[in-house]
């Protein structure tokens, strides 16, 4: 690796254990999808999650997953695009972003809850 600030970056090409995914995207300034091709990604719903700018190519459904996200900047599946936006990232300065309304953890038991007490009331009513 030829960046000057090469001792702040990290490249974890291996299966990350659920026991370490929180440690990563804690310590993490940006997100980066660099998929050819995807029909969908958890890796980006945690990363919304955790607030992170996400640099995402174009592809599959990546783009909806992300479509309300302030934090996403999607960009043509290829070296130059993805590299122009981390560079645009990292210029324009680090910020962390809200969560989703949709992927909040009280939103999403709220719903859970709900659809069960409705699947309940219906058996029952049976």
């Amino acid at each position: 690796m030829n960046s000057k600030r090469k001792e702040k970056i990290t490249i974890v090409s291996r299966y990350v254990p659920d026991s370490e995914v929180s440690l990563y995207f804690s310590a993490s300034n940006v997100l980066i999808l660099p998929y050819t091709r995807a029909s969908q990604s958890g890796v980006a719903h945690i990363g919304m999650h955790f607030g992170l700018p996400i640099i995402a190519s174009k592809v599959g459904g990546i783009s909806e997953a992300l479509s309300n996200y302030k934090g996403a900047i999607l960009v043509e599946p290829n070296s130059e695009s993805i590299c122009r936006a981390i560079v645009d990232v990292y210029c324009k300065g680090l910020e962390k972003f809200p969560v989703p309304e949709n992927l909040r953890w009280e939103n999403i038991a709220n719903f859970w809850k709900l659809l069960l007490k409705n699947l309940n009331s219906d058996f029952e009513a049976k």
